[in-house]
């Protein structure tokens, strides 16, 4: 689809019309149909994207009507709940949109139990509940979803961000050494991937967010990072460790 490769290269403009189009088409060959919920949805992306959050809304409250009807447990419906999902997080509407992302895990459980998408969407679940400081549901999704994607996908962008969340939370809790693993083991998978896909951009923007955020967090208790390296490990098997900011490293 070129409204979808024109997105994924950053052209949200060409995106649009592109999808704009592809809309009109599907709604004169098929109208109320699955392909013009997805039209729907798709153009919902680049809508919000472009800053128009009441167009996008709209798109996709459209597709959701759509799916209600012909399609109420399709991956299409899926699909439409967790951009919903999406969406309302963005705007501050959270138990919308924890209600849009419990919606999809239900459908996938059923639809395609302990495969991916359920992974991506327990991370989804989980950066809602760490929006709410809920630290214990947060770290009960991504504890799911480390374990599917270990099983399935160990070395992917969904358990990059899964780790990144992980480590945040381990930092909130004083777990500092196990905080920094889980975060140079994040930012490690992501570079592995980073190459095979043009949406990795976002995930990695989450991933600088969440190191942000953890380094900001040790600062604030007088901790600071000593990294042994970029990659690899130091003598007792870590990557790093968390000192004290006046730690004196001279021997």
């Amino acid at each position: 689809d070129l409204g979808t490769l024109s997105r994924q290269l950053g052209d949200l403009d060409t995106s649009f019309e592109l999808l704009v189009e592809a809309r009109r088409i599907r709604q004169e060959e098929a109208p109320g149909s699955l392909a013009v919920a997805a039209a729907f949805r798709m153009l919902a992306i680049p809508t919000v994207l472009r800053g128009d959050y009441v167009a996008g809304a709209r798109d996709l409250a459209r597709s959701y009507e759509i799916l209600q009807s012909i399609a109420p447990q399709s991956h299409e419906m899926v699909n439409t709940s967790s951009s919903l999902g999406i969406l309302e997080t963005w705007r501050g509407g959270l138990e919308a949109a924890e209600r849009h992302y419990q919606r999809a895990v239900g459908i996938v459980e059923r639809l395609e139990p302990g495969g991916k998408r359920e992974a991506e969407l327990l991370v989804n679940l989980a950066d809602l509940k760490l929006h709410l400081w809920n630290l214990s549901a947060a770290e009960g999704y991504l504890l799911r979803s480390r374990e599917i994607l270990q099983r399935i996908a160990p070395r992917s962008s969904a358990m990059a961000v899964a780790l990144a969340n992980l480590s945040l939370i381990r930092s909130r809790r004083g777990n500092f050494e196990v905080a920094l693993d889980l975060q140079n083991k994040s930012t490690e998978i992501f570079e592995e991937v980073a190459s095979e896909h043009s949406f990795l951009p976002v995930a990695y923007a989450s991933i600088c967010t969440l190191a942000a955020r953890f380094r900001a967090f040790l600062s604030a208790r007088g901790l600071r990072v000593d990294l042994h390296s970029r990659r690899g490990a130091g003598p007792d098997g870590r990557s790093g460790r968390v000192l004290p900011a006046s730690h004196d490293h001279a021997r």
